[in-house]
């Protein structure tokens, strides 16, 4: 009760299309690209790794050969220091929605928020929205130094309004519909608590709506 508790909402497509920018197109995000990529990439080919690493071995072994051509092949090309070929969006997405059956162990970048912030759980005093959190600061701002005050004047430094939403519906535009629809159904919490609407069945529009 002490504490002011406060809440940031983005569009749960936008957020996810932001985590890969950052992340991946980064070249100095080198955990990610460096490890984590090369675990997306493998798979998408087994798809119980890396849940369970001690089998891949073994499934390894039964592929077919193109198959573990092509995972040598990639593998290769993330470890070459000459190449700055990385996972697509694509493969991604691919991975994301292939832990449905555990949420919880998804990366906190990419993990619905739902998941993170328990907003079912926790009465936040304020809310803000990401695309225009400069000037919705404010309203933090004043409830700061309305309901706990003191002698110190509360203020954030001007930001430019951001958006990535057109970004958002030109990656979007290289997921079929089946993937969208796994999307939704991995953010459908989020779409629903935070009161965004999500346009699957257009290809260069999923990421518009807000309620």
């Amino acid at each position: 009760q002490t504490f002011t508790k406060f809440f940031v909402r983005r569009h749960p497509f936008e957020r996810l299309v932001s985590a890969y920018i950052n992340k991946f197109e980064d070249p100095f995000m080198y955990y990610y690209i460096d490890t984590l990529a090369k675990t997306i990439i493998i798979s998408n080919y087994l798809e119980n790794y890396p849940r369970k690493k001690e089998t891949f071995e073994r499934d390894f072994k039964h592929l077919p050969t193109s198959q573990k051509q092509e995972i040598l092949k990639q593998i290769k090309r993330l470890d070459s220091a000459q190449d700055n070929f990385n996972i697509t969006f694509t493969e991604f997405v691919n991975y994301v929605t292939s832990s449905m059956d555990n949420i919880d162990a998804l990366d906190i970048h990419w993990k619905p928020v739902s998941r993170i912030c328990k907003p079912c759980a926790v009465r936040y005093d304020v809310v803000i929205e990401h695309d225009n959190h400069s000037e919705e600061s404010q309203i933090l701002v004043d409830y700061l130094q309305t309901n706990k005050p003191n002698n110190n004047p509360l203020y954030f430094e001007p930001y430019p309004r951001v958006s990535t939403r057109d970004k958002c519906n030109r990656y979007f535009t290289r997921l079929s519909k089946g993937l969208r629809q796994k999307l939704y159904e991995l953010y459908r919490d989020d779409f629903l608590l935070f009161g965004y609407e999500c346009n699957i069945e257009s290809e260069s529009s999923a990421c518009d709506g807000v309620q």
